[in-house]
């Protein structure tokens, strides 16, 4: 019986007993609200007439705010379950107290118990939602709140009944004890339903002691655009709701002269509104929130407002009343309601129930106060009749109206962040200079700053040639950090003078080549003398890295016409033959200076000889040079580094030399069988790095690539470029067939699972199997995500699938809000079966893709015939295994695949059938 309830309800395991006790909660709330209403507005217009409620509004809008105030702090030192325990306590002694002062006839009592009955109204319906919020994740409410809506509409009918049936008889008065009853009952369902309530992420309910009264929470509303959007659209709704509540009860009175009969008028009439809000709630809220979203529910009720407003002015009788304020009500606490009460959803659990407050309470009863201002105006001191009230009511819905559109965008990008507070933090930090800074202020940095400052200071004033800087400078010579030293020597080349050379000279003894290749720049640069004479003193010394680092700074520099005689085959080739660290260290910076040689250059005709140097940093600068140059005939060499962990970094780089030029020729590799594929499952990387319009059109073809993890390695590479770049990199109607191929994948991988689980041998080879489909069902979704990244906002994707497969409920719920906010229906119908699992897998895989359940027999040959290798080698192991001699014709063409893998368990598999 319980699961036909569940699945009638459209809920979830676990959800049946906390949804049916909220139902109940808030059916008795508004019981008591709608038997209270009728009674407060008889005993009021009875004794003082329609007018006198533009001062009721004021009124109102004056006590809330101090009684809202205290709320708010009471709520930042006490739990929410003792302050909604302890409000329900104090309404049912209050509402003791009211039976017995209201038959002593107190005319100012009738004022007290319209305000007191007001902020019933506000106070509990915000506990009400309050207590939702904390009791359902974000899934869960989209599917429980409207059935909470449901609740509170049918208690409003049965309020309302029994207010219309017992009036006369019993009297107006003595409804109020049907309340108390009612409220006593709310007491214990609260105590109930809060323990049962889920401990993780929101769901917890942590008392801390905040200093902080409600008027405090406005500064965090204003900060919060999608807070401010929701304060105004609430208070924009109350405006207008006083407009309409002032021109029905002003039409009422002039209908109706008995007070009880007024009562039960007003009993009947809530009763009929009840019943359309409750057809509304049934029929459309649902699927409004499921089909449209929130953006929809939202403005139903500006739209019936001014449909209604429009008839009030045409003919302002009571039915036209009635129609504008069945508007106003059916709406209101039906579809609107339930979409308000969605948009408190990502608002941080520390901060909602006071920011609720305010705006529920608080501002709404300031909204009320400005609304009756506003009747004060055009009722008392400009007379208008009560259907020109109309015009000014169209005109605040057209804002309301935009505010609505505004918020739905608002919604979407507070659940974003929401996500990514979530997701892992980097400690990048990006710093931008607005202004340039002036040269005197820099050269301060550089002389008295910390190593951070002042390289920040050299690459600030890379650029500048003011030979104010020559002095800093060369005091950085003597610094004992290298990087530093390198970078004021590099700098100095263009602001020095020959006067500083015998301060420099020192240098070329240093044990950095880098330092001597910029000395000997600098020496040759600004030498008055014979520089060639000079250049060829370094060519002549004994020390090989002091000569080799002469040659890189005379390729990579051109220090002038004068060298190209003394860069000789021979000379290159003596600096080569030297052993020992130094002769190391010499070919590495020869290897370095051919990226900057030109094609004929003696030095690039020993470029074979430096690529097979031992040296792996020569090797590496060899291949970048070779690249540089664009020697292709090295590239197989290249290429097979990659397949050698730890040679990869060196092949990367090499080809990465090579730039946009040899996309076409990885894309050859990359397609090629008879690349080894760990070379192959590389390139995707590497061709993302390059990050060309080419990069994307090879990667784009390996989407449909029968190679799991080569489709898997190039959506990686394509959300490397999409992070660096705005729009879609495919076309959107491409990506989201893709996905739909990921998702068909995902639920096919379950029918396999179901099809082993049918016969389950519990074999090593069969768990082996069926967390290689696991890890299958996870790639599938894992790469429908990273789909997603490439027509939605990659970081939003990236943080929405952390919160799908996180073990934290709530986190899983609010990241399934977020998607449903945003993904199209057609992903969302492909693709929130497998996120929600509010359906069986398999059923949706029949209704989506016509998937049928298979036998475990079907499943092991269909895996054994499919085009994933390692599956298929899985299968063929359980095969093996279990000696399935059955099998035998699948297996044997299996000994001829390309796969090492699969080839080889296929024999295993023969073999252990011919041992019989």
């Amino acid at each position: 019986m319980t699961v036909y309830i569940t699945k009638l309800l459209n809920l979830q395991q676990g959800e049946l007993g906390r949804a049916l006790l909220m139902f109940l909660y808030a059916f008795l709330l508004m019981s008591a609200y709608l038997i209270l209403k009728p009674v407060r507005n008889s005993l009021f217009l009875d004794r003082f007439g329609a007018d006198q409620l533009v001062y009721m509004y004021m009124i109102i809008a004056v006590t809330a705010t101090p009684i809202a105030s205290f709320y708010g702090w009471s709520a930042s030192r006490t739990s929410l379950p003792r302050l909604v325990g302890a409000t329900t306590l104090f309404i049912v002694v209050n509402l003791a107290i009211f039976w017995y002062l209201i038959g002593q006839q107190f005319s100012w009592l009738v004022y007290v118990f319209y305000v007191w009955v007001s902020l019933f109204g506000v106070f509990t319906t915000s506990q009400l939602w309050l207590l939702a919020n904390y009791v359902f994740d974000a899934r869960e409410a989209k599917r429980i709140f409207p059935m909470i809506a449901a609740g509170a509409i049918l208690g409003g009918m049965m309020g309302s009944l029994l207010t219309n049936l017992f009036a006369v008889m019993v009297g107006t008065e003595n409804l109020l004890w049907l309340c108390v009853g009612f409220m006593l009952v709310c007491f214990g369902i609260l105590m109930a339903v809060w323990r049962m309530r889920p401990i993780d992420g929101v769901g917890k309910d942590k008392k801390k002691k905040q200093s902080r009264a409600l008027g405090g929470m406005l500064p965090v509303i204003l900060k919060s655009r999608h807070l401010t959007l929701l304060t105004l659209m609430v208070s924009l709704t109350v405006i207008v709701s006083t407009f309409v509540d002032f021109q029905f009860n002003k039409v009422v009175k002039d209908a109706f002269e008995d007070k009880d009969k007024l009562t039960a008028f007003f009993g009947a009439f809530f009763f009929a509104l009840s019943v359309v809000s409750l057809l509304l709630q049934l029929l459309l809220s649902s699927r409004i929130l499921r089909r449209f979203g929130i953006g929809m529910a939202i403005l139903f009720l500006p739209v019936g407002l001014l449909l209604g407003s429009a008839a009030i002015f045409i003919a302002p009788v009571l039915a036209s009343a009635i129609l504008v304020k069945i508007s106003d009500g059916s709406f209101r606490y039906s579809i609107n309601k339930t979409g308000l009460e969605l948009l408190y959803l990502p608002v941080p659990a520390a901060v909602k129930s006071r920011v609720k407050a305010l705006i529920d309470v608080a501002g709404d009863r300031v909204a009320r106060g400005v609304g009756g201002g506003l009747l004060y105006i055009v009722n008392d001191l400009l007379s208008w009749p009560v259907q020109w009230i109309s015009f000014l009511s169209a005109a605040i819905i057209a804002g309301w109206i935009a505010v609505a559109v505004m918020i739905k965008r608002e919604y979407s990008r507070t659940f974003r962040d929401a996500l990514a507070r979530r997701a892992i933090d980097t400690d990048q930090v990006h710093v931008k200079m607005h202004e340039a800074a002036s040269i005197e202020a820099l050269t301060g940095i550089l002389r008295t700053g910390d190593r951070r400052q002042i390289l920040f200071a050299l690459e600030l004033t890379a650029q500048e040639n003011s030979p104010k800087l020559a002095g800093p400078y060369s005091q950085l010579l003597t610094h004992n950090d290298n990087e530093i030293k390198k970078r004021a020597l590099s700098a100095l080349v263009k602001v020095g003078n020959e006067e500083l050379c015998p301060q420099i000279k020192p240098l070329l003894a240093d044990d950095d080549p880098e330092i001597r290749v910029h000395t000997i720049r600098y020496l040759c640069t600004h030498t008055s003398g014979d520089r060639k004479a000079l250049f060829e003193s370094f060519l002549h010394q004994d020390d090989p890295l002091l000569r080799a680092s002469a040659c890189r700074s005379a390729l990579e520099y051109g220090l002038g016409d004068f060298t190209e005689d003394l860069l000789t085959r021979a000379l290159y080739e003596e600096i080569m033959t030297n052993d020992g660290e130094d002769g190391r260290a010499a070919r590495q910076q020869l290897a370095i200076a051919m990226r900057f040689a030109t094609s004929g250059d003696p030095l690039t005709s020993l470029l074979p000889r430096l690529v097979s140097d031992p040296d792996p940093g020569t090797r590496r600068s060899a291949l970048i040079a070779a690249a540089a140059l664009d020697r292709r005939e090295f590239l197989p060499a290249i290429i097979g580094y990659l397949g050698d962990p730890q040679l990869n970094r060196l092949g990367q780089d090499a080809l990465m030399a090579f730039g946009p030029a040899i996309l076409d020729s990885l894309r050859d590799y990359l397609n090629d069988v008879d690349v080894p594929l760990v070379v192959r499952l590389r390139l995707p990387s590497l061709i993302s790095r390059i990050g060309s319009e080419r990069s994307v059109e090879i990667l784009q073809e390996q989407l449909e690539s029968k190679f799991v993890l080569l489709r898997y390695g190039a959506l990686r590479g394509l959300n490397r470029i999409r992070h660096h770049r705005e729009g879609p990199l495919i076309p959107e109607n491409d990506v989201r067939e893709l996905m739909k191929v990921e998702a068909r994948g995902y639920y096919e991988i379950y029918t396999y699972v179901e099809g082993i689980a049918s016969g389950r041998s519990n074999s090593r080879a069969e768990k082996l199997l069926l967390q290689t489909l696991d890890n299958r069902q996870r790639l599938h979704l894992e790469q429908a995500f990273r789909l997603a990244g490439l027509i939605y906002p990659i970081d939003d994707m990236y943080n929405a699938y952390n919160g799908v497969t996180s073990s934290v409920k709530t986190m899983r719920a609010r990241a399934i809000e977020f998607l449903d906010t945003v993904w199209e229906n057609e992903e969302k119908r492909h693709l929130f079966p497998i996120l929600e699992r509010n359906v069986r897998l398999d059923e949706a895989g029949r209704q989506l893709f016509e998937l049928p359940a298979i036998s475990r027999e079907a499943t092991l040959r269909s895996l054994l015939q499919g085009d994933d290798a390692w599956l298929a080698a899985c299968a063929a192991f359980v095969v093996a295994e279990e000696k399935l001699l059955e099998y035998r014709n699948d297996i044997e063409p299996l000994v001829d695949s390309d796969n090492d893998a699969l080839r080889e368990t296929a024999r295993t598999a023969l073999d252990t059938f011919a041992r019989g």
